[in-house]
């Protein structure tokens, strides 16, 4: 009995000695795995890091060239808003499918209305024709949006007042790329 104290002691330490043995076996390959795995994950990052900075760099750059070019576009509608207005220009941008028509403010003076009184469609202005001119407007349009000749004109407006301006209007078609008229943008 006395024997098989022993050898049961010693089984015991050999069991116990075995499992702390594999136990930090497992913890040490446990802490390598993690090392090598960061080890890995860095060199990926760095790698990456190397593929994708000429790119991060053109990217920044394109930014830069976008943003430049934004205020280039502001500073240059601004501009032409200040020498629109001098010159008592009026902008109009005619949506042809949709039958929208937008003016600026000096288009509004110009015809001797308000903006509240304006509904923005292809009637509103016609309604401010001459009776007398109020055919070939239609006419010129019509050939402009055919494509047949150019828009450039003149014709007489009547204000609310009863008043009669003389107005000159010159535009541009913009198509699709199948040629469809999309939308007509000028200035009187």
């Amino acid at each position: 009995r006395h024997h098989e104290a022993k050898y049961l002691t010693l089984m015991n330490d050999i069991t116990f000695q075995y499992e702390r043995e594999a136990r930090e076996k497992v913890e040490l390959s446990r802490w390598l795995g993690y090392g090598l795995m960061c080890t890995l994950l860095l060199a990926l990052a760095l790698e990456a890091r190397l593929i994708f900075a000429p790119v991060t760099r053109r990217i920044e750059r394109n930014m830069q060239e976008i943003a430049n070019k934004k205020q280039e576009v502001e500073q240059l509608a601004q501009r032409f808003g200040i020498a629109t207005q001098a010159a008592r220009v009026g902008i109009w941008d005619y949506d042809i499918v949709a039958n929208i028509l937008h003016w600026d403010d000096v288009m509004f003076s110009l015809y001797g209305i308000s903006p509240e009184l304006f509904l923005g469609a292809y009637e509103a202005w016609q309604a401010g024709l001459h009776p007398e001119d109020a055919r070939r407007g239609d006419a010129e349009i019509a050939a402009a949006i055919a494509g047949t000749k150019p828009f450039d004109t003149s014709f007489r407006v009547v204000w609310p007042s009863g008043e009669i301006r003389w107005i000159r209007a010159v535009a541009m078609i913009q198509r699709d790329p199948k040629g469809a008229p999309q939308r007509m943008i000028g200035n009187n």
